[in-house]
C-alpha cells in the first residue's frame, strides 16, 4: 500500500457551491487505485501486456463532508482482499486533521480482452493474503434491486461522445455517474450521501443510451440501457 497523496482542491473540480464534485472524487480515487496497483506489479500497463484489463463491477461511496475549493486533502486506495475472481479495493479521502471525508470501496475483476471473461487472480501471482488492508467501509458494495413495481418518472437519451470515452475505447466508469447526476434535481443533489453503482456492460463510442430515473422512498435509482443491454444501475440515498 502506497502512502496517501495530497491534493489542494482546484477550481475545475468543484461545483457551484465550491464543493468537490462526486465525479472529481471518483477520478482522484481511480488514479490512486492505479498508482497502488502499479506499485504492487499489477497496474493497467502490466495487465495490458498480457491482454487483460481491470474492470470495476460494483462501487459504494459514502459522503461525510465534501471538501471545499482550495482545501488540502489526502486520498489513498488499497487492496483489501480477493474473493474468487473478484478484488476488493478501498478508498479514503481525509482532511488536514485526519478526519475521513469520503469513504468508498469497490469490487473489480481482471478481464481477458479477447475472451471477455474474468481471469483468476492466481494467474497473476496475486493471493488473498498479499497487499491486503483494513476496510474503509464495513461492508462491500451490493447488488442494486429496484422494486418490481417501480415506474420511471424521467426518461432521457444520451449518446456516448468523445469526452466520455477512455483509453479502453468505451465510456469511462466515472461518466456513467455523471450522466446519472445530471438526472437529479438541485434539491436531490444536495441531499445525496450514499451512492452504489453496478456496472453491467461496456458502452462503445457513439452508442445511444436510454437513462431512466425512479423515485422509491428515500432512494433514487438511475438505469442506463442500450438495446437489450443494461449498461449500469445507480442508487442514490438521501441524508436522513
Amino acid at each position: 500500500m502506497i502512502p496517501p497523496q495530497t491534493i489542494r482542491i482546484p477550481s475545475y473540480s468543484v461545483d457551484e457551491d465550491k464543493r468537490l464534485r462526486l465525479t472529481a472524487f471518483m477520478e482522484y480515487a481511480q488514479q490512486a487505485a492505479e498508482d497502488d496497483c502499479e506499485a504492487a506489479g499489477f497496474g493497467n500497463g502490466d495487465l495490458l501486456e498480457k491482454g487483460c484489463a481491470w474492470v470495476i463491477v460494483e462501487y459504494h461511496i459514502v459522503l461525510r463532508r465534501m471538501p471545499l475549493f482550495k482545501e488540502t486533502v489526502s486520498i489513498q486506495s488499497w487492496h483489501s482482499g480477493v474473493e474468487g475472481p473478484s478484488f476488493l479495493r478501498e478508498y479514503e479521502m481525509r482532511d488536514s486533521s485526519g478526519e475521513v471525508l469520503v469513504a468508498a470501496n469497490s469490487i473489480s475483476c481482471i478481464l481477458n480482452l479477447e475472451t471477455r471473461r474474468p481471469v483468476r487472480p492466481e494467474l497473476f501471482g496475486i493471493r488473498d493474503e498479499e497487499n491486503a488492508g483494513r476496510p474503509a467501509l464495513e461492508t462491500p458494495p451490493s447488488k442494486i434491486r429496484i422494486p418490481l413495481d417501480a415506474v420511471p418518472d424521467m426518461e432521457i437519451r444520451r449518446t456516448a461522445q468523445y469526452s466520455d470515452i477512455d483509453y479502453n475505447h468505451h465510456v469511462n466508469n466515472v461518466r456513467y455517474v455523471q450522466w446519472a447526476l445530471d438526472c437529479l434535481s438541485p434539491e436531490d443533489l444536495k441531499k445525496v450521501e450514499d451512492i452504489t453503482v453496478n456496472y453491467r456492460h461496456e458502452v462503445p463510442p457513439h452508442t445511444e443510451v436510454t437513462l431512466r430515473r425512479y423515485h422509491c422512498g428515500e432512494k433514487i435509482f438511475i438505469t442506463g440501457e442500450f438495446g437489450p443491454m443494461q449498461a449500469f444501475s445507480i442508487s442514490f440515498s438521501a441524508k436522513k
